[in-house]
């Protein structure tokens, strides 16, 4: 990870999560690359993960920016086995990698904007 001293970094706008709850964004800071979800929960706080199950490491999503569960959209699907998350810690409730983790990327909104803090650990 990046050090802690870094500039956050742009994500998407706050805008942009408005059709599904949620928002696939890959991009790449001093050299590594970063494939994640931004969603905001019902509480409206904003939170991302890696976009990878811990199951078999594949992406959550079959189509853009459908991470969330309709009837409930505190809940991350991952559409490969059906893994189910809570977006408020990343924890697997139910599926092949239960008891398991999304790993949290810390973000800050700025202005309707949400960057990615480098280097920060995730709260």
């Amino acid at each position: 990870m990046p050090s802690p001293t870094s500039e956050p970094v742009f994500l998407c706008k706050l805008d942009d999560l408005e059709k599904t709850g949620a928002y696939n964004v890959i991009v790449t800071h001093q050299g590594e690359r970063f494939d994640l979800m931004v969603a905001r929960d019902e509480s409206e706080t904003v939170r991302a993960y890696h976009n990878v199950c811990p199951h078999i490491q594949t992406p959550l999503e079959t189509f853009p920016h459908e991470f969330l569960d309709k009837s409930d959209p505190d809940i991350i699907i991952c559409s490969t086995h059906g893994a189910r998350f809570r977006l408020s810690d990343g924890k697997c409730l139910s599926g092949p990698c239960v008891g398991q983790s999304l790993t949290m990327v810390t973000v800050t909104l700025r202005q309707e904007e949400i960057f990615m803090l480098p280097g920060q650990p995730a709260t």
